[in-house]
């Protein structure tokens, strides 16, 4: 695998993945260039979004709920660092009472568990030169446990935000009963409608670069204080987004060697292998 880097074309394996996690790590940055301006953001959400007058909370979590959500797991043979896939739709029974009692204990302390916040990264080809790196994309392979979680708080979030009516309805991504076809549909009955009436039509098309990879968390978590993400349920998502530990995949088919690697607390480089014909390089981020 070749990739061209600031130093030149990278063949190494090892250079390859370590290139890539600094640039995974650091695009965020290098996108926004440091400009993200936190304040005015504030002052104009203040100023065009109402502000929430309710409060979510982090009620516990039933273990029937627990039984549904991870019975609605995709099935998937990729797994986190910890090497566990699906395989859990099929132990619902014997788990789900512990698992119950972990993710009712992180919404009890308020904090999302480090173990849940190791990441295994892929660098997916997504268009143009594949020897250029900003042409991929990073999959996060996740534990099955923080997925889950994850998916109570989404259905605790969404609720709320559904039931405060905090959603624009001109919004269609990402939401249930919503759709690309509804989107397509709205905007060509309103373009018409619009003729008809001889008003004037006007068009913003946006093309955002890597978008949910440079959301700045600043201004995010402003966001969600606005609109009545506070107290806990704010530092739970604060616990959520920080002191998150990652490492760059790269697989090749003529590898003869093994190396290997353990997880750090600072950024630092390492190699690591689970069998022949892999190579890892992981990065930890603060």
């Amino acid at each position: 695998m070749k990739i061209k880097s600031d130093s030149g074309i990278l063949t190494n394996i090892n250079d390859t993945a370590k290139a890539f996690s600094i640039y995974f790590a650091n695009i965020a940055e290098d996108l926004n260039n440091n400009s993200s301006h936190v304040d005015k953001a504030w002052q104009s959400l203040k100023r065009f979004c109402h502000k929430s007058s309710s409060e979510m909370k982090l009620i516990p979590v039933t273990e029937f709920k627990v039984i549904d959500i991870i019975k609605s797991l995709k099935h998937k043979n990729s797994s986190g660092y910890d090497g566990i896939s699906n395989i859990l739709k099929h132990c619902v029974k014997e788990i789900s009472k512990p698992m119950t009692f972990i993710f009712n204990y992180s919404l009890m302390t308020v904090v999302f568990p480090d173990r849940f916040k190791h990441a295994i990264i892929l660098p997916i080809h997504k268009k143009g030169d594949k020897f250029i790196m900003s042409n991929y994309r990073p999959i996060s392979l996740l534990l099955s446990c923080s997925k889950i979680l994850e998916t109570i708080i989404f259905n605790r979030l969404y609720q709320y935000v559904h039931t405060n009516e905090i959603l624009a309805p001109e919004q269609f991504g990402f939401r249930k009963e919503s759709n690309i076809e509804k989107a397509v549909f709205s905007l060509t009955n309103s373009v018409p409608s619009s003729l008809n009436l001889r008003q004037q039509i006007g068009g913003i098309f946006c093309d955002l670069s890597k978008a949910f990879v440079c959301v700045n968390h600043e201004i995010l978590l402003a966001k969600l204080h606005h609109f009545g993400i506070r107290g806990v349920g704010l530092n739970w998502f604060k616990t959520y987004i920080t002191n998150r530990k990652q490492k760059v995949k790269i697989t090749t088919q003529n590898l003869k060697h093994e190396s290997f690697c353990r997880w750090g607390n600072n950024k630092e480089w390492c190699t690591s292998g689970i069998s022949p014909g892999t190579t890892f390089v992981c990065y930890i981020c603060e």
